[in-house]
């Protein structure tokens, strides 16, 4: 599968006091969305992530949507947020946020070799933080730039940190 960029034809409102914002989306009478998907034989159209989203390994490009997919199979899982961390040599590694259902109880290392059951070698997480809840957005989706935000300021701080998400 080769994704292919998702751009709208249309003149859509501006960003206001966001210039820069702006001029990223808005470029030649197009509306660049930020997503990324296929089109299949019959010309349906599919989504599989956001540009901004997807995490580049070792050259491998890793779209956490199917990771956190993946891992939702998970009987204990109730929410993933699947995020790249800086890696001196691959560029980004896959790490996962993840909620568990009430009572439930995993390990990382179960949740690993899980993830290693459904998907390939290079996307599986490596690490995984368990979180209490994660912060939203006012339409109650997980606000993945905010979780960006956080391990940025805990990488400044502390480059090897192994628990980088206590109390999100």
């Amino acid at each position: 599968m080769q994704p292919a960029r998702l751009d709208l034809p249309v003149n859509l409102p501006r960003d206001w006091n966001r210039p820069q914002e702006d001029a990223e989306v808005h470029r030649n009478g197009w509306f660049h969305t930020g997503d990324l998907g296929y089109l299949d034989e019959q010309n349906y159209r599919y989504v599989v992530d956001r540009k901004k989203d997807m995490i580049i390994y070792g050259g491998e490009n890793i779209y956490p949507a199917e990771v956190e997919k993946a891992l939702l199979q998970h009987p204990a899982v109730v929410e993933v947020a699947v995020l790249g961390r800086p890696d001196p040599l691959k560029g980004e590694e896959p790490i996962a946020l993840v909620r568990l259902a009430e009572g439930a109880q995993t390990s990382e290392r179960d949740l690993r070799d899980f993830a290693r059951r459904h998907l390939a070698n290079f996307k599986v997480p490596r690490h995984f933080y368990f979180v209490d809840d994660f912060p939203r957005t006012d339409t109650g989706k997980i606000r993945k730039y905010a979780l960006r935000e956080q391990l940025d300021r805990i990488l400044t701080k502390n480059p090897t940190a192994s628990s980088a998400f206590p109390g999100v």
